[in-house]
């Protein structure tokens, strides 16, 4: 929640759902809201991320954008104001995504300074029916190697609410979801 506070634009809502933990992060979640009435913290039993996702959507069916921001991410102070004067100026688009950078616990990046997720891991194109890993000597990532193997992070997309409200909810179905992956809760993108 600090880096949502951190933001640029006061406008925002939080919606915390503690999807059935049994340690203390519902009571951790509404003491970091405090009296902030901008924040709501939801309790139901274990679902699964795709169900806890879906009920944040249900929560936050008045907002014009949302993003899935897991609890050990964060955002960089402009990033909401950014991305939403971006999609404000291109009603054509649905969603926007950042590039992300891998810190520790301490908040510090590589050897280099903060290291950026397309830097660390492998970047992949179509071929076929399969993929191919792109060379080194290839330095321009396709948005399109950011779906091969479904590589986006949540926290770094940012969709307008209606589209989600047209496509459907995320597939719960999918037992095995991985936290990180937009693609394994049941978003299918396609290409005009």
């Amino acid at each position: 929640m600090r880096s949502v506070r951190r933001q640029t634009i006061a406008d925002w809502e939080v919606i915390v759902v503690v999807d059935g933990s049994p340690d203390d992060s519902a009571d951790r979640a509404r003491a970091a809201a405090g009296d902030d009435e901008r924040v709501r913290v939801l309790e139901v039993p274990h679902g699964g991320v795709c169900r806890a996702r879906n009920i944040g959507l249900l929560a936050a069916s008045a907002a014009t954008y949302v993003t899935f921001l897991d609890a050990d991410d964060e955002l960089e102070p402009p990033m909401l104001e950014r991305t939403m004067a971006w999609l404000d100026s291109r009603r054509d688009v649905a969603a926007v995504h950042c590039t992300a950078a891998l810190i520790d616990r301490d908040g510090r990046g590589g050897a280099a300074g903060t290291a950026l997720l397309t830097d660390v891991l492998p970047r992949y194109v179509r071929r076929g029916l399969w993929v191919r890993r792109l060379r080194d000597d290839e330095r321009r990532t396709p948005f399109e190697a950011v779906l091969a193997l479904a590589g986006i992070i949540p926290s770094v997309v940012v969709v307008r609410r209606s589209v989600l409200g047209s496509v459907g909810e995320f597939d719960e179905d999918l037992a095995r979801a991985s936290k990180t992956l937009i693609s394994s809760c049941g978003w299918r993108f396609t290409r005009r």
